[in-house]
């Protein structure tokens, strides 16, 4: 988070996208909104950033907001949020609404299912909710200031979406309810979403977005929000370290902008024997599957296997 001194009075937003891909790239989206601003939308094919200040004077607090893209050889996911609302007022003091709202997203367009068969095929696909920490001073007049994070996860078409809502109620209690696809969500935050149906042998896209907004309602005396997501290096995305999709036997996915291999992330998708280095036998191991016309060979994603 970013120190704002009171004598400043400044809204402050600061947004980072990354990523790394030697040829295709994902699609980056980032869009915030502060209060009844009309919503700024940022989309590119690389690493970016976005910083920008506004004047809340005569109101004394903070109000920031800070989103980033992860790299998935660094985290088990790929998106996270950090965010604040701070007024400082006396119990008498009115204080107007504010809300702050920032959503990332995240586009593969070069997912293929590799299949000897030509008809489409049903195929589940593991979603990680990224843990974090809320922070809700309760006012003293009354309202419900509000955290609310919403998720989406969407293959070739087919939206899957959840929320999460924290509201204060009453001094020291907090009601969190939870729906779509994060209602019984598991102690390790993962769950599996079924039935996806997609076509073989040509690319398809998955999208995962997650939104998040904090809301403190008009009225009298100061209060605190604040969100911190992810904590303990778990973000909201695709799971690291096993396989993100369950498949039918005889089939395997891949995707050079999601760094998958066979239903598995990895940490560099020239790395093919997963060794951790790249060697002469990467090369091999590539080579074999360049002559078994498998879709991991594609490495600049047109489509279609050649010298290029």
């Amino acid at each position: 988070m970013h120190a704002i001194g009171t004598s400043q009075r400044l809204s402050s937003i600061v947004l980072v996208a990354s990523g790394c891909a030697a040829h295709a790239q994902p699609i980056y989206e980032i869009e915030y909104r502060f209060n009844d601003e009309s919503a700024v939308v940022e989309t590119r094919s690389r690493q970016f950033w976005v910083v920008e200040d506004r004047d809340l004077s005569p109101l004394r607090g903070i109000q920031d907001l800070e989103m980033a893209h992860f790299r998935q050889d660094s985290t088990r996911g790929l998106v996270g949020v950090w965010g604040e609302i701070a007024v400082w007022a006396s119990a008498d003091e009115a204080r107007p609404a504010l809300s702050s709202s920032g959503r990332t997203a995240l586009t593969y367009t070069d997912v293929v299912f590799s299949s000897a068969g030509t008809e489409p095929i049903r195929v589940g696909l593991k979603y990680a909710f990224g843990s974090g920490i809320f922070l809700i001073s309760a006012p003293t007049d009354g309202t419900q200031p509000e955290i609310l994070v919403e998720v989406e996860v969407e293959l070739e078409g087919d939206v899957r979406s959840g929320a999460s809502r924290s509201t204060v109620v009453a001094p020291s209690e907090i009601i969190r309810v939870r729906s779509g696809i994060l209602e019984d969500l598991p102690p390790d935050r993962q769950v599996l979403l079924e039935g996806f149906l997609v076509p073989v042998n040509t690319p398809v896209s998955l999208r995962i977005q997650e939104r998040s907004t904090i809301t403190a309602p008009d009225g009298e005396g100061g209060l605190t929000l604040r969100i911190q997501s992810p904590i303990a290096g778990g973000a909201s995305g695709l799971p690291l370290e096993e396989p993100v999709f369950v498949l039918p036997d005889g089939v395997r996915v891949d995707s050079i902008q999601g760094s998958i291999r066979d239903s598995v992330i990895v940490a560099c998708y020239a790395d093919f024997d997963g060794d951790g280095r790249l060697t002469i036998f990467d090369f091999l191991a590539f080579q074999n599957l360049f002559d078994a016309d498998e879709s991991a060979a594609d490495l600049d994603g047109d489509g279609v296997l050649t010298v290029f």
